[in-house]
Order: C-alpha cells, then sequence, then structure tokens
C-alpha cells in the first residue's frame, strides 16, 4: 500500500519541523502535495524560528517504511524561510533526514491533536531527524538541544 505524499508532508510539517498543527483537511490522502505544502508553507510561521531556521535553505529528505517493510523516499527542497518550493520522489542530495513509518504517518495523522501526536512520535523516536555531514549534523544537533531546553523550559 502506497503512503501518500500528502500525509508524509503532514508528518514532516508535525514532527519534523515540531510545527504548528496542520488543519485536518490537509492530512487525508485524498489531498495532493502541492495542497500539502500550500497548507504548511501557509502555517510556517507558527514554528519557533530556532526549529524553523533549521530547515530553512534545505533538501530535506522523508523516507517512510510501509507496512510490507518497502521504503518511500521523497524530498522537499525548502527556501530561506522554510517553505516548500518543491516536492519530488526520491532522494536528492539531502541535507537533512527524516525518517519514520507509516503506523506512524497514520498515527499523526489520524490523532485528535496532530501536534502533540507528532510531538510525542518525535520525543520518543518514532520520527527521527538528522543532519547529512558533518556541518549538517552539528546544525542539526545544536537545533535538537535547544528545542528541548526550550521545551522543559515551557517556552516553545
Amino acid at each position: 500500500m502506497r503512503t501518500s505524499v500528502s500525509i508524509i508532508l503532514a508528518v514532516l510539517m508535525t514532527v519534523g519541523l515540531a510545527a504548528a498543527a496542520v488543519p485536518a483537511t490537509a492530512q487525508t490522502a485524498d489531498q495532493d502535495a502541492e495542497t500539502v505544502a500550500e497548507t504548511y508553507n501557509d502555517n510556517i510561521d507558527q514554528v519557533p524560528d530556532v526549529i524553523k531556521n533549521r530547515f530553512a535553505d534545505e533538501r530535506v529528505e522523508i523516507s517512510v517504511e510501509a507496512s510490507d517493510g518497502t521504503a518511500q523516499t521523497y524530498t522537499a527542497v525548502t527556501d530561506e524561510q522554510a517553505r516548500i518550493q518543491e516536492l519530488k520522489e526520491g532522494s536528492d542530495d539531502p541535507t537533512i533526514h527524516v525518517s519514520t513509518d507509516e503506523e506512524t504517518i497514520n498515527e499523526v495523522a489520524n490523532a485528535d491533536d496532530p501536534k502533540a501526536a507528532g510531538l510525542e512520535a518525535y520525543n520518543s523516536d518514532e520520527v527521527t531527524v538528522e543532519g547529512v555531514g558533518f556541518t549538517n549534523k552539528v546544525k542539526v544537533g545544536a537545533a535538537k538541544v535547544s528545542y528541548r531546553v526550550g521545551s522543559a523550559l515551557g517556552i516553545l
């Protein structure tokens, strides 16, 4: 069963970026990637700067393991404001790698509070975010520390 690009983007938005919740209408499998990318772009201003800045000007590879063991990969290209400018199937020289599985995507997409479910999935390592290459590993690591400190202090 093929996981839709829209669900993957919804998880990227709610988990990978620890973003504000995406409206449920944008998280259905019937919506196309363009619609979800537009919704993501409309809501990116709600993301804390410490996180949003880390995903600006990046090529984010999103890998999803399906329930049958196969994997799907997409690349979201973002601009300097972390808005998605292009989404394509496959890997294209990523700078950040986000990975999860189909079960986690469905749990987040169908949750009463997708933002909370996405953050829970991220915090429990059901979704991972890693930098590609030494410099990006350091940048993503610093963003993770900032996120955890901000969350612990209640400012994120």
